[in-house]
């Protein structure tokens, strides 16, 4: 085949196929935009920014792969880098190609199209909107959880400030409205003080399914004095004697349920002796009576089970029946079988044999009682951030069997309040049921920023979004956690509805989506939120176990460093509570300044290698 008396080549076909499969991607996005953002109110500053979200959703539609490995060969941009600018990478990349065909590139410069530049500064500036400007040199923002101890160490927060925290973040999930305000009020000072602007973040708890409080009765306790490193007593064990049957108010001391009627016969200074379970002579020697119990000293250690007779002068001999159940945890092995019952069954331990097999089922309470008619037999189960894994087995109106399936070899401890997760459930949402009026009128009146931790659906942010108005707080930040699979695979449609309001942004509680998703598709989930929030120019909270075992123990792990610096694809990044949590703070800041001397994004930066041996022989410490 000939054209204008020249044979056309093999390549000038090739480039003419990629040229039209462009065309066609092109002319795709723009038919994209009548069909999606339309419906959506969109705040004026975010109107070009959801027209790219829809652009970007388009070409995402497509597998490109082949036509990215066309253009790379040619020196092209492969499009890998387009989320921010998605039309005007394509319509660069035409423009070549036209002139590469002979044809005129001018048919694709289109006046009012976001540009490179601009696609850019919509991010920063609504970056800036949210969060305020950056400080440290350095990019990023930096959250912090507080403890609750905050309330009570003002120094504590102000040292926060000072080391470069741009945003304090309290769980509402803890403590209550007087933890707060406490917080709050510390948070203001320093912000005087250091004359640096600090944004508070209130995470509203939303419906978290957890284990309830996990009481159980010993079969023996053990009371043992403080003792030095040479054997040497420094306090005798405190031991509590409460009335059988009675109210047990917590206090010092180890509690032993005894009858008013032995009890109320003995006096400061009397002996209470006994022997324990390995026939050792103990005695407990009264010295206080108080309301609620008498309190007594033990200085050896030992041993009473439910058969321990106790003896006093005057007194008949007593024999325990049973103790006070405490606050405990469950040990659970792969292969064991446990019941899921509502809050309000009581907690037991299983019963094992010499070899550990159990005999009975453990039973553990749930906090939510209204999960049961959706659990389905198969249906993965959850606890503790996936510490402990299980299948349901059997299904029952206020209760479920679960085989375990994940432990450690030696066995996992559950413990109360620890979060159930439910990947195979589909539980309906009922958001009115769980934002509390008189939370969201604390929050709406004290926070910068609020997360909203129970969004699975555009239903659930718009009946939210609803609250909010009608509390006449637009001017606040809207923070969307995304933390189950309904929210993740929602993202494009929770997006654009949030983008009715000008300050919003998308936590990745990475945590939870772990769980929820599978921990091999976690690096490929947060990878795609991350696109689909650039491509929105809405900034993005990388959040959960950042530097977590620097703020915790003080040392880190060599991957999570290499995780704190991958942060830096995000605008603002979160460290949870801890004792080293100033110098896991100090310490990130120093990870993302190095960071960004070398990458933006998904954007390497090519300085110079810090050791170009091939041209120098000589080095320098780093």
């Amino acid at each position: 085949m000939k054209t204008n008396g020249k044979k056309i080549q093999p390549a000038d076909k090739e480039l003419d196929r990629l040229f039209q499969s462009l065309l066609k991607i092109r002319s795709d996005l723009l038919h994209s935009e009548s069909q999606k953002s339309a419906n959506y109110p969109i705040h004026p500053s975010y109107q070009k920014s959801a027209q790219n979200l829809v652009h970007y959703l388009a070409l995402r539609q497509k597998d490109i792969l082949p036509i990215q490995t066309q253009l790379s060969e040619r020196g092209l941009s492969s499009l890998g880098r387009s989320e921010k600018h998605v039309f005007q990478s394509i319509n660069s990349v035409l423009s070549i190609l036209a002139r590469l065909r002979n044809s005129d590139p001018k048919i694709f410069e289109i006046p009012n199209a976001l540009d490179f530049k601009t696609g850019h500064l919509l991010l920063e500036k609504h970056t800036l909107d949210l969060f305020g400007a950056p400080v440290h040199d350095r990019k990023e923002r930096i959250m912090v959880t507080l403890p609750s101890e905050a309330a009570q160490e003002p120094k504590l927060v102000h040292d926060l400030i000072e080391k470069g925290m741009d945003c304090a973040r309290i769980n509402c999930a803890h403590d209550d409205e007087t933890v707060w305000t406490a917080m709050i009020g510390h948070i203001r000072k320093a912000e005087k003080k250091l004359k640096k602007k600090t944004l508070i973040l209130m995470d509203l708890p939303g419906e978290k399914i957890r284990t309830a409080p996990i009481l159980i009765e010993p079969e023996v306790v053990k009371i043992k004095p403080l003792r030095n490193n040479l054997g040497q007593m420094i306090q005798a064990a405190s031991v509590r004697l409460i009335p059988l049957g009675g109210l047990f108010s917590e206090g010092d001391g180890t509690p032993l349920p005894i009858p008013q009627s032995w009890l109320q016969k003995l006096r400061v200074g009397d002996s209470v002796s006994f022997a324990d379970t390995r026939g050792a002579s103990r005695k407990i020697i009264i010295t206080k009576v108080e309301v609620g119990g008498y309190l007594g000293e033990c200085k050896q250690t030992a041993y009473l089970s439910k058969n321990t007779v106790l003896k006093a002068k005057k007194h008949k001999k007593f024999t325990i029946t049973h103790f006070h159940p405490t606050e405990n945890s469950l040990t659970l092995f792969v292969g064991d079988q446990i019941q899921l019952k509502t809050e309000s069954s009581p907690t037991t331990a299983a019963t094992r044999n010499s070899k550990k097999k159990p005999l009975t089922e453990a039973i553990v309470g749930c906090t939510s009682s209204r999960i049961f008619p959706f659990l389905s037999v198969h249906d993965r189960i959850y606890f503790d951030d996936g510490k402990i894994g299980g299948v349901i087995q059997e299904c029952h109106r206020d209760y479920c069997k679960i085989l375990i399936t994940h432990a450690k070899e030696k066995g996992s401890q559950l413990r109360s309040e620890k979060g159930i997760n439910l990947p195979d459930t589909v539980l309906p949402s009922q958001v009115d049921s769980f934002v509390e009026e008189s939370l969201l009128d604390y929050v709406t009146k004290n926070a910068d920023l609020i997360a909203l931790s129970f969004i699975k659906s555009e239903k659930d942010l718009e009946q939210i979004l609803i609250k909010i108005k009608k509390k006449k707080a637009s001017s606040l930040g809207i923070i969307l956690k995304i933390e189950t699979q309904e929210a993740f695979l929602h993202l494009p449609q929770l997006l654009l509805r949030a983008m009715e309001f000008n300050k919003i942004g998308i936590m990745i509680a990475r945590g939870d989506l772990a769980i929820e998703c599978g921990y091999e598709r976690l690096a490929e989930i947060q990878e795609q939120i991350l696109c689909l929030c650039e491509a929105a120019h809405v900034p993005v909270i990388w959040a959960t176990q950042v530097l977590e075992n620097l703020a915790k123990k003080g040392c880190p792990t060599r991957a999570e460093v290499t995780d704190a610096s991958m942060a830096q694809r995000a605008e603002c990044v979160m460290l949870n509570k801890g004792p080293y949590i100033l110098f896991a703070l100090d310490t990130l800041t120093k990870i993302l300044q190095k960071t960004n001397s070398y990458q933006d994004k998904k954007k390497s930066l090519l300085n110079p290698l810090i050791a170009p041996a091939l041209y120098s022989g000589s080095y320098s410490r780093l």
